[in-house]
């Protein structure tokens, strides 16, 4: 729920020690706050201590609409720019709990069919698989949008790395998006998405050295009665790094199909994904999957998320998403009333089994792709208006893979449990 907050309510408000007035439009005010406690044990080995902590996120935004063409948001987060949590207990010598920053701050001026969106925002594209920044580590870029004949059209140019600022572009990341959206029909609908993503020029010293990857994105989603299929393709070609002496070329690849049949409140699922992974680590071609993503989890799987997947590569330090990983999941969720408490529950369960797309060299010497296999299970209830209460649990029953890189085939089962409540206005 947002709450407008007009001239006539809020004469003045003390933001950093100054007087700042409302503006005759109004400001619409929405926020987040949410409180975990966190069990985990995702340390591939044997005879590990399990991490216990509370962390907690606060979100705080305003929107102001002066004419029905100009809108500006700015959201402050707690915490830092690569999460959005602080845990309890962060002291003063970090600040953390007290310190808050620029999530999102933007402006969107659409004065025809076609508009233009510039400043920090969340970025992601069709699928999510290759650049997935709902919730996390926002974006600086310039957008321009629009509807041609029915076909939604975004043109989008993103500073996803500066590097140093002292400096070229040498040490940057950056991305040229163009995106082409249509929905045909009430059942059918499809988003096309090629990306060019620009590291430091040949020959310089950078981070992400001779970097010209393309990535082209296709998605499809066809609906018929309580079914829903949804599938996503990314294919990746073009340079992943230049030193000046040698060239290695991008050829990922990543699928994802999804089916959910939908039956009164319930609905029942699966889902094939896989992202491709380097056969031949000689040669001068990355045949791996590369994607650019943060903390946001996905595909309901610890795997590629807090595990990062043996013969994985990735863009940047986030997680390795579906880079030589295979999973097939069965999945199931539903909405009912709680039996103990009366209020609305929402339940969910998934179970994976895992693989890596090529094999790896188990600590035995053998070459292998089992992962294991994974089970993930959420309830969430909803205590009152804007308030949730949410109990989720993984756990993966290890296998040989993961000892990839080890010294000893003997490795523990994985578990990440949470429990947390959150409130939204």
């Amino acid at each position: 729920m947002k709450k407008v907050l007009a001239t006539v309510a809020v004469s003045t408000a003390l933001i950093l020690g100054g007087a700042v007035a409302a503006s005759a439009a109004g400001i619409e005010v929405d926020g987040v706050v949410r409180i975990r406690g966190i069990n985990i044990d995702t340390t591939i080995g044997t005879d590990k201590a399990a991490k216990n902590y509370y962390d907690q996120k606060v979100q705080v935004g305003f929107k102001s609409k002066p004419s029905d063409n100009l809108t500006g948001y700015i959201r402050l987060g707690s915490a830092s720019t690569s999460t959005d949590n602080f845990n309890w207990d962060d002291g003063p010598a970090t600040k953390a709990g007290s310190e808050m920053y620029i999530d999102e701050a933007w402006i969107d001026y659409k004065p025809t069919s076609f508009g233009l969106k510039a400043g920090r925002m969340h970025l992601n594209l069709p699928g999510n698989n290759f650049i997935d920044h709902r919730s996390d580590a926002p974006d600086s870029g310039i957008l321009v949008y629009g509807d041609l004949a029915g076909t939604k059209v975004g043109l989008l140019t993103v500073k996803l790395s500066e590097g140093s600022a002292l400096d070229d572009n040498s040490s940057d990341l950056d991305a040229y998006i163009v995106h082409l959206g249509r929905k045909f029909s009430d059942n059918f609908s499809g988003d096309v998405a090629y990306t060019l993503l620009k590291g430091g020029a040949d020959d310089e010293s950078s981070y992400f050295n001779g970097l010209a990857m393309s990535d082209l994105g296709l998605n499809a989603t066809v609906k018929a009665g309580g079914l829903t299929v949804k599938g996503d393709v990314n294919l990746q070609f073009g340079t992943y790094s230049d030193n000046g002496t040698t060239a290695v070329d991008a050829n990922g690849y990543a699928v994802q199909l999804n089916a959910d049949y939908k039956i009164g409140k319930s609905t029942i699922g699966a889902m094939l994904a896989q992202g491709s992974g380097d056969d031949n680590s000689a040669d001068n071609d990355n045949d791996t999957f590369l994607a650019y993503l943060f903390s946001t989890y996905r595909h309901n799987t610890l795997a590629g998320y807090a595990l990062a997947t043996p013969g994985s590569g990735k863009i940047g330090s986030g997680n390795t998403g579906l880079s030589n990983l295979t999973i097939m999941q069965l999945n199931a969720s539903t909405s009912v009333t709680c039996p103990i408490t009366g209020k609305p529950l929402s339940l969910f369960g998934a179970l994976n089994f895992l693989q890596t797309t090529e094999d790896v060299t188990a600590a035995n010497g053998a070459k292998t792709d089992d992962l294991g296999t994974e089970l993930h299970a959420k309830a969430a209830w909803k205590l009152t208006s804007n308030l949730t209460y949410l109990v989720e649990g993984f756990y993966v029953m290890t296998d040989d893979a993961y000892t990839h890189g080890k010294s000893s085939m003997d490795i523990d089962d994985i578990y990440w449990l949470r429990h947390g409540i959150t409130m939204k206005f």
